[in-house]
């Protein structure tokens, strides 16, 4: 694998997934408001998903992740792949061997975005070898 290694910060969900548009004007802060914001105007979608993490609503859930450096999670995930139709795989450092997961159902035609995830931190994976 080639990995794009982001840092560790806090915010490496949100700059692996920034990564992604390969543009100076979408950075990490850009993405976690969108995010925050898109959950927000569709709480059916993910607060079930929200109050299995512990969180007693979605107005608790984003006011939370609003934060910066506060760690994103599969809601954020979810709600990427929902608001710019990506296909989000995820793979894990303690299972090389495994398959690669996809985050959700597989969106025809949808452009690809591979993650890693290593002890709660995100990289991005840029190709496979």
């Amino acid at each position: 694998m080639i990995i794009m290694h982001i840092p560790k910060d806090g915010n490496c969900l949100f700059r692996s997934l920034a990564s992604f548009f390969q543009s100076p004007q979408i950075d990490h802060t850009l993405i976690r408001r969108m995010l925050v914001h898109y959950i927000y105007q569709h709480p059916e979608a993910f607060e079930m998903d929200i109050r299995s993490e512990g969180y007693q609503s979605v107005d608790e859930y984003c006011q939370h992740m609003s934060h910066p450096a506060t760690w994103g999670d599969g809601v954020c995930l979810q709600c990427f792949t929902m608001l710019f139709n990506v296909n989000v795989w995820l793979c894990y450092s303690n299972a090389p061997s495994e398959p690669p997961t996809l985050i959700s159902e597989p969106k025809e035609g949808a452009p690809n975005l591979a993650l890693l995830l290593t002890n709660n931190h995100y990289d991005r994976i840029l190709a496979w070898q």
